[in-house]
């Protein structure tokens, strides 16, 4: 599964040339609301949201998840931004609860799964920190990785904590939300601190194992099994 060192290496030089004019980018383009269509679910993503149509990680999940069998299944998501990957998982027969720490991705999540007709629970919460403890068979996450302090709502879509905060607190209260059989599944990529992330989890009583893996364009794309480590 893995590919050639050479290719990853080839494919960091890229990234550190084309990120900076993908974030400018990036943000001329949030400026308005838009929509986006993707394995028929159609959201409207307005400015303040995580926007997938510019992003590898949620087309990524959601191809990845089309593949399991999620109907009648308990599905969590953390950080669900516009809700196309929580709407993608209803559609497919799932009892959904997404959860986001930003209120504007609150409402456009309701306001997009009622556009769609589909059903399911919007929490306002930081992790799971106003989720009642009850456990799930899927977890999913497409976590802010970078090191930095966010500054206000929107940048806590993409900045952990300088110390890796997001992943301390995620690791910490992961099991409350676990059945024997449960699956949670995380996204990261090459341009982030794998390694430091997977001995957090360790810290924790987690393994994270390579599920799947993907050169999207520049960057090699991972998808992790979470476990706990007693359960392998």
């Amino acid at each position: 599964m893995s590919y050639p060192e050479k290719k990853t290496r080839v494919s960091k030089l890229l990234a550190k040339k084309i990120e900076p004019l993908f974030q400018v980018i990036y943000k001329f383009y949030c400026r308005r609301t838009h929509l986006y269509s993707y394995h028929g679910v159609q959201v409207s993503v307005p400015p303040g949201i995580f926007n997938p149509r510019l992003s590898f990680s949620s087309k990524y999940l959601v191809n990845f998840l089309s593949k399991e069998n999620l109907n009648g299944c308990s599905f969590l998501e953390i950080g669900s931004g516009s809700g196309v990957i929580s709407l993608f998982a209803a559609k497919l027969g799932a009892r959904v609860t997404a959860v986001d720490i930003n209120p504007l991705a609150v409402t456009c999540t309701r306001e997009n799964a009622e556009s769609n007709g589909l059903n399911l629970e919007v929490i306002l919460s930081d992790i799971f920190e106003l989720l009642p403890e009850s456990p799930f068979d899927f977890i999913v996450v497409n976590p802010p990785y970078y090191p930095k302090d966010p500054k206000n709502d929107i940048e806590k879509a993409w900045f952990c904590g300088k110390n890796f905060d997001f992943f301390y607190r995620f690791f910490s209260q992961l099991k409350s939300y676990l059945k024997i059989d449960s699956r949670t599944f995380m996204v990261l990529s090459e341009d982030c601190e794998i390694e430091e992330i997977k001995r957090i989890a360790n810290m924790s009583g987690f393994s994270m194992e390579v599920e799947s893996e993907k050169l999207i364009y520049w960057e090699v794309n991972y998808i992790f099994l979470i476990q706990p480590i007693d359960a392998n």
